[in-house]
């Protein structure tokens, strides 16, 4: 019976002791910042990915993120090609020439998808410090773009993470 006490007893300070190590450590669930040394502001696209199919954008959203803002795209049936550029001054694509898109932010990143169908129903939502605006730019022969103002003293570093039904663009904090 001495013996059973004794373990239960070094259970509970082992257990107690890991408890105490977790906290000590911030293991909260949230993850580091991320590295951007590797990112950069030139054009990105998926030309050398397996060959779409046609899919239906249904969300937009801006989130603030530790280091970085995201953008992500969220697609009924999988992720299309696309292309991510700056693109300044950004004009609607098709259709008449109605000037430019007048967004809020220092600079203007295009994000194109290809193969999508989406409308100006299709939900934009958030801003963050980088991410300054959203906008539709245009679809024409299933290509649809979007418009997003970014903020940053030169033009903010990114990087595109395609997923199975999303697609994520990073910009780097400036």
């Amino acid at each position: 019976m001495r013996r059973y006490r004794e373990l239960r007893y070094a259970s509970a300070v082992l257990g107690l002791a890991a408890l105490l190590a977790t906290t000590a450590c911030g293991s909260t669930g949230e993850t580091a910042a991320a590295d951007t040394s590797g990112w950069d502001t030139e054009r990105k696209d998926s030309a050398d990915t397996d060959p779409w199919q046609p899919t239906v954008l249904t969300r937009v959203e801006a989130e603030e993120r530790d280091g970085h803002d995201t953008l992500t795209f969220t697609f009924e049936e999988g992720a299309p090609h696309w292309i991510v550029t700056y693109d300044e001054p950004l004009y609607p694509h098709g259709g008449e020439d109605p000037g430019p898109l007048d967004l809020p932010g220092a600079y203007d990143l295009r994000v194109v998808l290809v193969g999508t169908t989406a409308d100006a129903d299709t939900r934009l939502d958030g801003t963050t410090g980088t991410v300054r605006g959203l906008a539709h730019a245009g679809h024409f022969e299933g290509e649809t773009h979007f418009g997003v103002g970014v903020e940053g003293d030169e033009r903010p570093a990114f990087e595109v993470v395609p997923g199975d039904d999303t697609l994520t663009v990073r910009i780097a904090r400036a």
